[in-house]
């Protein structure tokens, strides 16, 4: 997997879709994405092994 500043992944056991915002290493990777139960943006720092890239379908479609 090529992940780069700006892909959107999801940690393979489910959840939000993420955005890349910093990589590190392949063991440190930080995502952002909205919490819409807590009405805040959350970060926090994954190892590649845990995620899956997700393509967003185009809404105007």
């Amino acid at each position: 997997m090529a992940l780069k500043i700006g892909s959107t992944v999801q940690l393979k056991s489910g959840g939000p879709v993420m955005t890349v915002v910093k990589i590190e290493d392949v063991n440190r990777i930080a995502c952002l994405w909205y919490a819409s139960a807590q009405g805040e943006f959350r970060t926090h720092v994954f190892s590649e092994a845990l995620l899956d890239e997700v393509e967003l379908e185009d809404e105007d479609e």
